[in-house]
């Protein structure tokens, strides 16, 4: 290690109401820490925890300045590169699901110099290093040896060869979670859906094996696994240093390797977690339709509140367009049955707006959540959105229709409308998707207690209240 310090600033750009930690630029401070070869004084600016950015970085005065950014958050970064770049001339880096869905559309409009692509812990710590030993002066020559980036290269944008993934994911360090604002953070808050309890957030597993046409995941389909030893560490930890009453585990996977979860249950309910804290985990229904009765009990006993599912519609037809031939409304319904009678909560998603959904298949979703009111915990439906690089992205070829202004229309969980003239468009009955929207819309109020309803309507107002305005105004005068 040298005796150079590296000033870094992270910026996580406020954008839509999913008000979780950034756990991606947290992961990436405690790898470059480890592995790096300078010292490094990193800093979070956060939107969503109500940070100004462009006061941080004027402050800061930091060597390199990396944006994390979903597809739904970029429009929001680009703004902030804008006003930041009238008073300083660091180097620009942005990763997340966005540059990595499209590298060079980034590179080419202009608002940053270098894109991290898909996992970044390796790439961006030799890029980091890379840098500072060029005084952070953006040379192609040297940045070409860096792996999983993109950066202009004269008028064209260079990707370099793809990066390699971290097959053992207990080297990885714990996300550096000194970076986040714990006051905003550790707040009672409901991040898990339909509770309010004090919680943040662990990732157990990256990748995911399924095809859903409507997912794009960063880390690929290769699924890679922490050890149920390393899991159950970053538990304890996790105790020991935060006031916690809830966890949320947020792999998309968590219950594919039944027998892995099965052992991190029983190393909970071994070492005393399972008593101090409530957590939920995304289910799948063609795994929790066919395991086990004593599988979800082990799972419950250890603290297991509810389980949360995509099951996007109850058309048959529609679902096999999203997900492929490998879930049912069948699946959906035996899901409903089997937790039904072990008094586990099931929360549920679902999607209208699907090319080609008929005005009978949205109103069967609907009649769908209506029949199992009373054992469906927690219920939304959203309008389905073309994010680049997933299958439906490429099937309506969106890429056509590319623009630096077309960002401005993607906004996380806000459920509006792709306002976008396509293809994609052109083949969605919105008539019937916003008869479903409100429909479901009025019966979930109905459903959650009405403080749990402010408490969601004011983190939303508090994120975007110009648009939780219009959507609640819509809704009232709608019924």
């Amino acid at each position: 290690m040298t005796n150079r310090e590296v000033r870094i600033l992270f910026i996580n750009p406020g954008r839509g109401i999913y008000d979780m930690p950034p756990l991606g630029v947290c992961y990436l401070s405690s790898y470059l820490k480890k592995h790096g070869k300078h010292r490094y004084k990193i800093l979070l600016a956060d939107e969503y925890a109500g940070h100004n950015a462009v006061k941080v970085a004027k402050a800061f005065e930091p060597d390199i300045i990396g944006f994390s950014s979903a597809t739904a958050q970029y429009y929001r970064a680009t703004q902030l590169v804008a006003k930041i770049r009238d008073f300083s001339n660091t180097p620009f880096v942005i990763g997340g699901l966005q540059p990595t869905a499209l590298p060079e559309q980034i590179i080419k409009e202009g608002f940053f110099d270098i894109a991290v692509i898909s996992e970044g812990e390796r790439s961006f710590t030799r890029l980091v290093d890379t840098l500072a030993d060029s005084d952070f002066a953006l040379k192609p020559d040297t940045l070409k040896d860096v792996p999983g980036i993109a950066f202009k290269n004269g008028d064209e944008a260079l990707v370099t060869e793809p990066p390699s993934f971290i097959d053992d994911l207990d080297t990885i360090p714990f996300p550096d979670r000194s970076l986040l604002d714990l006051k905003h953070y550790l707040r009672r808050n409901a991040a898990i859906r339909g509770m309010i309890t004090r919680n943040t957030t662990i990732m157990t597993s990256r990748g995911c094996p399924f095809r859903c046409i409507y997912c794009l995941s960063v880390h690929r389909r290769e699924l890679r696994k922490h050890s149920p030893e390393y899991v159950i560490e970053e538990m304890e930890h996790l105790l020991k240093n935060y006031d916690l009453e809830g966890l949320c585990i947020i792999d998309d996977t968590f219950i594919f390797d039944q027998k892995r979860a099965s052992k991190i249950a029983e190393m909970m309910l071994e070492r005393g977690i399972a008593r101090r804290l409530t957590w939920p985990c995304y289910g799948r229904a063609n795994i929790v339709s066919k395991c086990d009765d004593s599988f979800i009990n082990l799972l419950t006993k250890a603290g297991m509140a509810q389980m949360e599912f995509g099951f996007e519609s109850a058309s048959n037809r529609v679902l096999q367009f999203l997900k492929g031939k490998s879930v049912t409304a069948n699946d959906n319904l035996a899901t409903l049955d089997r937790l039904d009678r072990l008094g586990v909560r099931a929360l549920a998603t679902f999607l209208t707006g699907v090319p080609t959904e008929t005005a009978e298949e949205s109103a069967m979703t609907v009649d769908f959540i209506r029949q199992n009111f009373n054992r469906l915990a927690y219920f939304e439906i959203l309008y389905l959105v073309p994010y680049p690089g997933t299958a439906v992205w490429e099937m309506y070829k969106m890429n056509e229709i590319l623009s630096p202004d077309i960002w401005r229309n993607f906004k996380i969980g806000l459920n509006k409308k792709f306002p976008i003239d396509s293809e994609f468009v052109r083949n969605i009955d919105y008539d019937a998707a916003d008869r479903a929207v409100h429909e479901v819309m009025s019966m979930m109020a109905r459903k959650q207690k009405l403080s749990y309803n402010l408490r969601f309507l004011l983190d939303r107002m508090r994120i975007a209240p110009l648009d939780t305005i219009k959507k609640l105004a819509g809704h009232l005068l709608s019924r």
